[in-house]
Parts: C-alpha cells; sequence; structure tokens
C-alpha cells in the first residue's frame, strides 16, 4: 500500500510545486487580474483598471495602462514596474527600503475635477540602494490648465553613511536637490496631496496664484547646508540665499519678497489677532533684506540675539479697517474718523532689529488722500512696548488754518506710547509747551478744539526751538 501512496505524494507535491512556479504567471493572466483588483479594490473607494500585469520571479514587475478615478482628480499613467523579485512584493515597503528596489512609472497624467488643470507626459523614478546608502528620486513631466503649458522637473538624492539605520534622523542625512517648475499650476498639488495624506500644501487663499515659476537648488550635509530660491508668481515673488549652519542661518545674497495680501489671507490672521487692521492691500508689499548684519540662531532658537542688519520695507497703498488709535489726529483735524475702511498710501522704510527691538526710520502715509502723517521710533518685539512719534507735517497743519507759519519741513511731533495692541497718542509735552495767549488764538482757529492750544504752544516756539525730524524720502509715491 505504502508503494501505492509514494506516487500519489510526490503527485501532489509536485502540483503544489508547479502552482507555486507558476503563481507570477497566474497572477499575470486574466482571472489573477481580476482577482487582485478585487482585494485592491476592497481597500480603497478609487475607481482601479489596470489593462495587464507582467509579474516574474525574478522581476521586475510591470503594471500596464493604469486608470483611477475619483471624485475630485483621475489618475493614469502607460506602465509602473518594480524591479524586485516577485516574492518580495509580499511586503513591499520593507524589501524596497532595506535592500535594493527601483520604482519607475511611464507616462503618467493626473488632472482635477475642480479647477482645469492636469499634469501629463510625466515620467518618475525612485532608486533605493542599500550598497550605497542612498535613495535617488528623479520627476519631470508638462502641464497645462486654462490652454497655458507648463514643465517641471525634480532631482533628488538622499545619502547617509548606514542610512538605513538613520531614516528618521534627519540631521544625519546628506541631500542634494535640483528642481524647476514653469508656469505650474500649483493647485494640482495641493489637490493630490489633500487626498492622499489629509493635508494642504497650498499657503493660504490668495499666497500664490494661478501659475508659479520656481528655481532652486538646496545641498545639506554633516548639519550643514545652503539653499539658492527664485520664486514668483503673478502676485509674488521671492529671492533668497540661505547659508544653514550647525547653529545659525545667514543669508549669501539679499533676501527680496514681494507679495500682495488678499481679503482672504488677512481674515485668517485675525483669527489669531482679532485687532489686525489691515483688509488687502492695492500695490505688492516689498521686503528686501541685507546679507550683512543677518543673523538667525537655531540650536537653540534665541530671538534675543535674533539680528537684522538692515532692511527696507515698502508697504504701498492699503486698505485698513477703522483704527480708534488714529481718534485725536481726525478731532485736531475737525474731521470725523471713517467708520468704515480707508485708503493709506505709505511710504518704504527702513528697519533694523538688534535685541528684539525693532526700530524704523522715518516713514510717510496719506490716509484717504488728503491727511498727510508721519512717524518713526521703536517697538520692543517682546514686550510689544512701542517708542514712537506721530509726526504731522507743514502741509497737514495749514489745512487745519492757513494762518499757520511754519517752513515746510517742520514737523508736529506727537510721542506714541503703550502697546501694539494699545497705542496712545501722548500729548502731555506739547501741553507744557502750550501758552495761554497762543492756546486761545489757537483755539479759535480750531473751533475751541482743546487740540488747537497743544498745537498754539507747539506753534510758539516751533521756528527756532523745534526739534528737527528725520527728512522725508521724496518723490512720495502719491505724487509720481
Amino acid at each position: 500500500m505504502a508503494s501505492k501512496k509514494t506516487p500519489l505524494f510526490f503527485l501532489i507535491l509536485a502540483g503544489i510545486g508547479l502552482i507555486i512556479f507558476s503563481l507570477p504567471f497566474l497572477c499575470s493572466v486574466p482571472p489573477g487580474k481580476t482577482l487582485l483588483l478585487y482585494l485592491l479594490k476592497s481597500e480603497s473607494k478609487d475607481t482601479l483598471s489596470i489593462e495587464k500585469l507582467h509579474f516574474q520571479w525574478s522581476g521586475p514587475q510591470t503594471i500596464e495602462n493604469i486608470v483611477i478615478n475619483e471624485s475630485h482628480f483621475s489618475l493614469s499613467g502607460d506602465s509602473l514596474s518594480i524591479d524586485l523579485p516577485f516574492v518580495k512584493l509580499l511586503n513591499l515597503k520593507k524589501h524596497l527600503l532595506s535592500s535594493r528596489g527601483i520604482i519607475e512609472g511611464k507616462n503618467f497624467s493626473f488632472s482635477t475635477s475642480t479647477n482645469h488643470s492636469k499634469l501629463f507626459a510625466t515620467n518618475g523614478k525612485i532608486q533605493f540602494s542599500k550598497k550605497k546608502d542612498s535613495i535617488d528620486i528623479f520627476l519631470e513631466g508638462k502641464t497645462e490648465k486654462d490652454k497655458k503649458s507648463g514643465s517641471f522637473h525634480l532631482s533628488t538624492q538622499i545619502k547617509a553613511s548606514s542610512f538605513w539605520k538613520h531614516m528618521k534622523n534627519p540631521s544625519l542625512w546628506n541631500i542634494s536637490l535640483q528642481s524647476s517648475l514653469q508656469d505650474f499650476p500649483i493647485d494640482l498639488l495641493d489637490t493630490f496631496f489633500q487626498h492622499v495624506e489629509g493635508l494642504s500644501i497650498a499657503p493660504p487663499n490668495g499666497a500664490l496664484q494661478d501659475f508659479t515659476n520656481l528655481k532652486a537648488t538646496f545641498f545639506y550635509a554633516d548639519s550643514k547646508g545652503n539653499l539658492d530660491i527664485d520664486l514668483s508668481s503673478p502676485t509674488q515673488t521671492l529671492s533668497a540665499g540661505l547659508n544653514f549652519l550647525e547653529s545659525q542661518i545667514d543669508l549669501q545674497r539679499p533676501l527680496e519678497l514681494s507679495f500682495y495680501l488678499t481679503e482672504d489671507m488677512t481674515k485668517e490672521i485675525r483669527k489669531n489677532n482679532p485687532k489686525f487692521p489691515l483688509r488687502r492691500t492695492k500695490t505688492p508689499i516689498g521686503i528686501r533684506i541685507d546679507s550683512k548684519g543677518f543673523y538667525l540662531p537655531i540650536r537653540p532658537f534665541a530671538p534675543s540675539i535674533f539680528q537684522v542688519g538692515h532692511a527696507s520695507v515698502d508697504l504701498g497703498l492699503m486698505v485698513l479697517e477703522h483704527m480708534s488709535a488714529l481718534d485725536p489726529l481726525f478731532d485736531f483735524m475737525k474731521m470725523k474718523n471713517p467708520s468704515g475702511t480707508v485708503e493709506v498710501w505709505v511710504t518704504p522704510t527702513n528697519i533694523q532689529i538688534e535685541n528684539e527691538v525693532l526700530t524704523l526710520d522715518r516713514m510717510d502715509a496719506l490716509i484717504n488722500q488728503s491727511i498727510h502723517i508721519c512717524m518713526w521710533g521703536s517697538i520692543n518685539m517682546k514686550t510689544k512696548k512701542v517708542r514712537m512719534i506721530l509726526g504731522i507735517p507743514a502741509d497737514t497743519l495749514t489745512q487745519i488754518s492757513h494762518s499757520i507759519d511754519v517752513s515746510d519741513d517742520y514737523v508736529l511731533q506727537l510721542p506714541m506710547r503703550g502697546t501694539l495692541d494699545h497705542i496712545k497718542v501722548d500729548t502731555s509735552k506739547a501741553s507744557e509747551l502750550a501758552t495761554e495767549m497762543v492756546g486761545k488764538q489757537m483755539q479759535s482757529l480750531a473751533g475751541g478744539s482743546p487740540w488747537g492750544s497743544i498745537v498754539g504752544g507747539m506753534m510758539s516756539r516751533s521756528t527756532l526751538k523745534g526739534e528737527a525730524a528725520p527728512p522725508p524720502k521724496r518723490p512720495f509715491p502719491w505724487e509720481k
């Protein structure tokens, strides 16, 4: 009996061996493909279709003509190949990261259902190499939105000694990255990442609009590195060269930034700072930070020794909410402080930061195309304390009364004190200078306003003893 059972045992064993040997082929034929798609679809709500599978024991494994349709986007590609033995597909992530593996995609397309943007002719490759302790990533393709074509390119290498043991410690990595975007629709990336990772990579609404151009190189090794970046969109630009050292960041070249603030963006700011007065800008805000004298400590981060040797800020034409801090100024002008929004032109100003104190030189402003004021001074960024001067130039003073006779460069200086949350115009020093006779005269000119006596006292001494104000930066933008 035993002799009869032995051939049967070997036949069963041979059958099992044949099935195992043929497993890659069985997974590649239509019935196997159908079963695989069923298992994949059970893990996802997406509509997935695959035209052809080609599996083999030694690899590579190839998937052809892939289509994924989701409610917000669709993804398709000619082929996806994974250069690993078939048995290692059972734990793809582990084997890709622990030995050697290549994932390569050809002619992929990605489009969204909401913004008419699409990415196409995209080829990519990710290579994992334990022998070289590295990961290499390459990606390039084309884009289109509203009949406007763009392109993108990315190449990255991440490398480290015993990299696979230190994957969770980026400080030990060596990173080299080059990227370029030409007329790239930024909403494509945002839609993709929101679906895949449930997060948004886009800045607040309006921060980057429509199409973005980018050229960037980044290198990081032994806790040191540099970043060179030039980014632009129809409403924003950024140009910078940064050096990353072990404990600080400094600038290779001046950092230049230009951007608009939209109402959507300022709404986000007011969620954490309800008193933020700016509603939107009509011209771009411009910022330039010189490389000389710039010092940003990062390990540890220490605001007390953060330095900006010289920077310039151009706020341009802004639309602001009602500002109660200017009530005394409007009272002085015998005008009502607008309850709605006001337009304010602001001239560029130079700033400096040292010991957590921001110092700015004279900045002139034109409120509602009629009231010219200026200010300068300092703000303690730690305590938020303000030590500023609110200046009322001669051209504004003569609007009060043509009988006021001062030189064209005269500025009535009123101290501003308090904090950023509550600024108050201090009139005590002006009151000390007021004289009863001139005060009565100015009360008559200003319709009995107590500001008249203050101005009167100031005017009586302005010609000879008035403290000189910083010179203005002319021409003013509203004069051009």
